[in-house]
């Protein structure tokens, strides 16, 4: 007898109710658990062990629970062996539909080939009522019993009538951050908040010092001439710059702010130019928005928003700094971002949940200009640059990133940065653990922030600060992580800003015994063991550096943040130039002096010299070490009096860049990199991979985007030669799926197609 066909009465009472195919399937099924059994008979008789041991050893994968119920089954059926384990579940038989609504269904198929089945079935519920809700599976069984289902004709990319198919060879990576955009509509609060911030700036405008535009200085499409050039640069000689180079606040004062297209557009089609905007640095490393001229602009339609053209951006760009929105974009932005990155920091510690972080980052900008200036480490020059303050959350979400031209004092700006912050996000929703570099680890900063804003802080000592400090109450030694050692103590310091006997806090001491440069590093906190253990208070500021310094790190390398925006700015006059002369003339006046001192030591040595008739050796070298001094003094005269002129040859104005636009552009960009880690945590099960791993591996992947009344059906081509990428990319439009995200009534769908582009 065929081992497929039943002998026991339950088998073929089976048999008679299922297809040919899916009897294939059950028996095979049933004889996949004989075989599991059978396995772990032999592995319970070879290793003598228990039974779940021999099933954890011989199949991993199947549960205990699964394998008892499996092997009572086999003990307590009749029949063949495999028999005893076949799936006696089955589907209910197709419901009983009525005639006229299969005749209805067929109607609609036949008058929209492309309808899916969701509207069809909405379709027959508003006639039908509840008998019209039938399911997909009966709508597809109907329309294929009566020849509905279209397949595509040749020679049309595939498309079915109805049907728009879109082929792009690349932009995978953006169709995905295009399904978070929809599922989140962060770049639709951008625009909102814009546009409100933009009106009340309207609103405020009193007087407007317009500037009257002569005749023919636009042709008759409304384009600039070489007349309004020459009508900008009256009264500017060559080499300098004209009013276009000013500063969008003071451009601001000449232009009516109502009238700027960005408030009078639409919000959705703001919203579509920002996220062009943030997305603009995955797709090209051009200067500007010009790379969007090339064919990766165009795949900016993948993630659902328009391709626009770079001199469209600039525009929106240059008006969205007219109206100086940053800090609105910036209080929308925390707010949305602060719930994600709590829900993400579940999983972690429980400090994790109350930090944040508080550092700078200095990136250069180019320029011939005499301007406000840092010292750039990434270039190890000093030069004209952009300081970015960044408060980034817990998990590593940047909440604020505000942007200052030159260098900026983080002591000072510490604390008016974090109530700001907590203004905008609400009070006490803001963690309540800041951590913080060394820079900040003075006693006016850490005061403040545990008297004034009641908030807890982990900072390290260095420099003078760490010479200074009074040190007590040792601990004992604790081991810490593998080869590293910590110990509390009492840490005493004083200085500026704190009470007059001095701010005590909580220090933790880390070293390593066994290097070969013994050298401790000493923590500060001001909260005590009970909300943070010793090792916590090390591990919280070690974070910094995944949750921070590396996210800076990934935002230059594939965020472009590296790149600045904007090029207004004024002129300003800088205090500390007359500071810097009266210290070169105070510093000449002190080498006249010495000179002075050390020619009349001279004068005297050479003087009881001539007075002996023979003088001693030690007299001789008295004299020459005078002049020597002598010597070194008018040295040190000229070097003095030099430094002088060059001082005051310096301008006593100098230029500061406006970073306005840029600090729009660094909150869109943050944005854009921000829902691309939603992608990796939410879509690829919390994928760990640099930004820039991510970029590489999926932007460049082609694409077939279907759009018909009810779908958006996103069809990526598979990279035959990146087989573990394809799988994590196979799961996350899984997991989009799941989600049913509707972009307005389309819904989204992903899957993963053959790499032969379409009409080949």
């Amino acid at each position: 007898m065929d081992q497929r066909e039943p002998t026991s009465e339950r088998a073929r009472k089976i048999r008679e109710q299922v297809s040919d195919d899916r009897w294939e399937g059950l028996v095979a099924d049933a004889q996949r658990r004989l075989e599991v059994l059978e396995l772990v008979a032999d592995e319970h008789d070879v290793s003598g062990g228990s039974w779940r041991k021999s099933v954890s050893a011989a199949v991993p994968a199947v549960p205990w629970p699964t394998y008892v119920n499996w092997k009572r089954k086999h003990k307590s059926r009749s029949g063949e062996p495999w028999e005893r384990l076949l799936d006696g579940r089955l589907p209910p038989p197709p419901p009983s539909i009525a005639t006229e609504i299969r005749q209805t269904a067929c109607t609609l198929r036949r008058a929209d080939r492309s309808i899916l089945c969701e509207r069809a079935r909405e379709l027959l519920v508003e006639q039908f009522g509840e008998a019209g809700g039938i399911s997909d599976a009966s709508l597809r069984r109907i329309w294929l019993e009566a020849g509905l289902v279209y397949e595509p004709p040749a020679g049309s990319l595939g498309k079915v009538p109805g049907e728009e198919v879109k082929y792009f060879n690349g932009g995978c990576a953006l169709s995905l951050l295009g399904a978070a955009e929809t599922e989140l509509g962060t770049s639709a609060q951008l625009a909102a908040a814009a546009q409100r911030a933009g009106k009340g700036r309207a609103d405020e405008q009193s007087e407007i010092e317009q500037e009257v535009e002569p005749e023919g200085n636009r042709d008759e499409r409304g384009r600039l001439t070489g007349a309004y050039n020459d009508w900008r640069r009256q009264g500017v000689e060559a080499g300098e710059v004209d009013s276009r180079w000013r500063s969008d606040e003071s451009k601001a004062a000449r232009r009516d702010l109502s009238q700027l297209a960005t408030l009078k557009g639409r919000p959705e089609r703001l919203a579509s130019k920002l996220l062009c905007m943030g997305m603009m640095p995955l797709v090209t490393e051009r200067r500007g928005f010009v790379g969007l001229e090339g064919p990766a602009g165009g795949w900016m339609e993948a993630a659902g928003i328009h391709p626009y053209m770079p001199r469209t951006l600039d525009k929106a760009l240059s008006e969205l700094g007219l109206l100086g929105v940053g800090d609105a974009l910036w209080a929308t932005h925390a707010r949305q971002w602060i719930v994600h990155a709590r829900r993400w920091a579940q999983d972690g510690p429980a400090w994790l949940r109350l930090a944040v972080y508080v550092d700078a980052s200095l990136d250069p900008y180019w320029t011939r200009r005499f301007a406000l200036s840092g010292k750039v480490s990434r270039v190890g020059r000093v030069m004209p640059a952009l300081d970015r303050v960044a408060v980034t959350s817990g998990p590593g979400v940047a909440l604020v990133s505000e942007t200052y031209a030159g260098t900026v004092s983080l002591k000072r700006h510490l604390v008016p940065l974090l109530r700001k912050l907590e203004g905008w996000v609400g009070q006490g929703e803001l963690g309540g653990l800041t951590i913080i570099d060394a820079e900040m680890a003075v006693v006016k900063v850490l005061f403040a922030l545990d008297q004034e804003l009641m908030r807890g802080f982990v900072t390290v000592l260095k420099g003078a600060a760490l010479e200074s400090a009074e040190r007590r109450d040792f601990g004992p030694w604790q081991p810490f992580r593998e080869r590293d050692e910590l110990r509390e103590l009492s840490v005493v310091l004083r200085g500026e800003g704190g009470p007059e006997d001095g701010f005590e806090m909580r220090g933790v001491e880390m070293r390593r015994p066994d290097s070969r440069r013994p050298r401790s590093t000493l923590f500060l906190c001001n909260w005590d063991s009970e909300r943070l253990s010793t090792a916590d208070v090390a591990r919280a500021y070690l974070s910094r550096w995944p949750h921070q310094e590396q996210r800076f790190r990934n935002a230059r390398n594939g965020g472009g943040l590296e790149r600045s925006h904007g090029y207004g700015g004024e002129l300003i006059t800088h205090v500390a130039f007359d500071k810097k002369v009266d210290e070169a003339s105070r510093k000449l006046d002190r080498a006249k002096d010495r000179l002075l001192d050390v020619e009349h030591i001279r004068d005297t040595v050479a003087a009881d010299l001539d007075r002996q008739a023979s003088p001693t050796a030690a007299q001789t070298a008295a004299l020459k070490t005078a002049e020597a001094e002598v010597r070194k003094a008018e040295g040190a005269i000229v070097k003095a009096n030099n430094k002088l002129v060059d001082q005051c040859k310096m301008p006593r104005e100098i230029y500061a860049r406006d970073p306005g636009r840029d600090n729009v552009m660094t909150c869109l960009k943050l944005n854009a990199l921000l829902l691309l880690e939603y992608v990796l945590k939410e879509y690829f099960g919390d994928l760990r991979m640099e930004w820039r791993t991510f970029i590489e591996r999926f932007m460049f992947l082609a694409v077939t985007v279907r759009t018909s009344h009810r779908r958006v059906l996103y069809q990526i081509h598979v990279h035959e030669r990146q087989s573990e990428p394809m799988v994590q990319l196979q799961a996350a439009c899984d997991a989009i799926n799941r989600r049913r995200i509707h972009r307005g009534e389309r819904l989204l769908k992903f899957e993963m197609i053959d790499p032969t582009p379409p009409g080949f």
